[in-house]
């Protein structure tokens, strides 16, 4: 089967025996480090680490051409440089500093087998390793031999989701403008700073006024390498950001109902009015109503019944009440049989 060498960059053949072999004694490595002791097992898993750089390589080196973040080949554990277990020497070059799996930065460089610095189509590959390292020590740190796969299947998806938040964390979906980003860059460095100092995440005004900038500088830099997703639930109904963008605000439309009401009601008159006045903020009964304006209870309710069926037709919503057109454009006036000042003050 196929895999990366490293080095070179081209495939070379590991055959299943092999592969199988490499398992099995990283298998048996991690048995030991189980039942020994701590520093033992740090020793032992800092061995398995330096093992199998070359996987952590290979991802790395795939992301770094553009190629994605699927492991290549289908066995990942890089070709060797006389398959020495945890000897160092790998893909054509001595690994110089090593990676500790109890939590070192694993910052090697390769002899004679240095990839070309610089950007690539799928970020700096510089960078890309040292993310890998840090996803293959932390496949180390978790992995127990009762899971029963290969160490290497346990890892290529540490080492895959290491590179996906930090392509993540570094990509601007929206590029926002170079002040920006740049603003964006410091902030985080300084937050890593003040994190360590205070033991607990900074406020942006704590991080502003380290940097010299308004909070609301420092906050708009900090969101924009952040959007949001549609898929993000909003409060507690669990309803998506994307269900919600384009749906009319209630409070709005109940601002435009209010407006177009009080417009509507200005049309009326002043009789039409006073008996909606009464109705509805004095919350008379219709008889009682009847008893101020000098009338029927039959009248009233006839009379109510074509104010609101003119209203509707005003607001553009349909009337309870249903009024053929011809009636509803007649609105009765009303002729209180007793004086209109004292109707007032009934």
């Amino acid at each position: 089967m196929s895999t990366i060498d490293t080095g070179t960059g081209r495939p070379s053949i590991l055959t299943d025996a092999a592969r199988e072999e490499k398992d099995a004694r990283t298998l048996a490595l991690f048995q030991a480090a189980v039942s020994a002791e701590a520093a033992e097992g740090d020793r032992i898993r800092e061995r398995i680490v330096l093992d199998h750089l070359g996987l952590a390589e290979a991802m790395a080196h795939r992301i770094s051409r553009g190629g994605g973040t699927r492991a290549p080949g289908a066995h990942t554990g890089g070709a060797h440089a006389g398959g020495a277990p945890g000897g160092g020497a790998y893909a054509g070059g001595a690994h110089a500093g090593g990676a500790h799996a109890g939590g070192a930065h694993s910052g090697g460089a390769h002899a004679g087998g240095a990839h070309p610095g610089g950007a690539h189509p799928g970020g700096d590959w510089a960078d890309l390793r040292q993310v890998a390292y840090v996803g293959l020590i932390k496949a180390a740190r978790r992995f127990t031999p009762e899971r029963g796969e290969s160490f290497a299947a346990f890892a290529v998806p540490t080492i895959t989701g290491e590179l996906k938040r930090h392509l993540r964390d570094l990509g601007w979906m929206i590029r926002p403008p170079r002040g920006v980003q740049e603003l964006h860059r410091r902030s985080a460095v300084v937050a890593d700073e003040l994190a360590q100092e205070f033991g607990r995440h900074p406020t942006d005004h704590e991080i502003a006024r380290r940097l010299g900038v308004d909070a609301a500088e420092v906050a708009d830099a900090r969101s924009a390498g952040h959007p949001l997703s549609l898929d993000e639930t909003v409060g507690e109904s669990g309803a998506g950001l994307g269900d919600m963008l384009g749906g009319e605000d209630a409070r709005l439309v109940e601002i435009e109902r209010r407006h177009g009401l009080a417009e509507a009601l200005s049309e009326l008159e002043e009789g039409q009015r006073e008996l909606l006045r009464m109705r509805f903020v004095e919350e008379r009964t219709q008889q009682q109503i009847a008893d101020a304006l000098g009338t029927t209870q039959m009248q009233v309710s006839r009379l109510q019944r074509r104010i609101l069926a003119q209203l509707a037709d005003r607001l553009g919503a349909p009337s309870r009440h249903h009024q053929p057109r011809a009636a509803r454009a007649r609105v009765a006036t009303v002729t209180p049989v007793r004086p209109t000042t004292r109707l007032k003050s009934a």
